[in-house]
């Protein structure tokens, strides 16, 4: 899907992966850090000097095209299409004051996209593909085992007031709720609750004058979701 990038893991397994790929594109970390939070504010770290760059799950399958008529093949096929509109988003981004920016952020994107509104200047920033800008000043909160897309989106609204959507693209992930390991066997149900409660704790909930609403689950399959708990943010304004 990629052109070029830079894969981060673990020091223990660099002689593993240097295998398969050219050890200039690996990027390792201590052992010592663990868990997803401590992992990506270690890359943030690690990149601070960048003008701009995105940290993208491994599970994301493919780019897709929002803005598609009937019959029309949705999926961007050539990478260096794909790394151009990373870039031109996060240059349109930069263009608008923004430090945090992505994509439209669920796979359902192509059914809802209308072209009376292609960016988005607030919101939610799926955690999957959240792309920074140098001195965005964002850090994970490393109490969160699976929510920390909704922090940052949360953090970057209280702190710089607006982020850069690209609503004309989103991304499309295989099983990512119960895929076997990395996240998927890190979370469930009861980790699931405790990120629930310290984000409510921080940001509040709609109905109390905070951020974010619980939503239900109700109609979705079980085995898609595996005891997630859906939650949307409302920034208000």
């Amino acid at each position: 899907m990629l052109r070029e990038c830079l894969v981060c893991i673990p020091e223990s397994q660099v002689e593993e992966y240097a295998q398969t790929l050219p050890r200039s594109s690996l990027l390792p970390h201590p052992d010592s850090v663990r868990g997803l939070a401590p992992k990506l504010n270690w890359m943030y770290q690690a990149m601070r000097d960048e003008p701009a760059f995105m940290v993208m799950d491994d599970d994301v399958l493919y780019m897709a095209r929002c803005f598609t008529n009937l019959g029309e093949k949705a999926k961007v096929e050539d990478p260096d299409m794909v790394h151009e509109i990373i870039d031109g988003t996060a240059r349109m981004a930069a263009d608008c004051g923004c430090f945090l920016f992505g994509f439209a952020p669920n796979q359902t994107g192509i059914r809802f996209y209308t072209g009376l509104k292609p960016f988005a200047l607030s919101g939610f920033v799926l955690g999957a593909t959240q792309g920074f800008l140098r001195g965005h000043n964002l850090k994970n909160d490393e109490r969160l085992v699976g929510k920390m897309d909704y922090d940052i989106s949360a953090l970057n609204a209280y702190r710089h007031r607006k982020c850069f959507r690209n609503d004309r693209y989103c991304l499309m992930f295989g099983d990512t709720f119960t895929s076997p390991g990395g996240q998927a066997g890190q979370r469930n149900s009861e980790t699931e609750e405790r990120d629930l409660q310290i984000l409510t704790r921080k940001w509040g909930l709609v109905e109390r004058g905070g951020v974010l609403k619980v939503n239900s689950t109700r109609g979705l399959r079980k085995s898609d979701y595996a005891g997630i708990t859906k939650v949307t943010l409302h920034v208000p304004w």
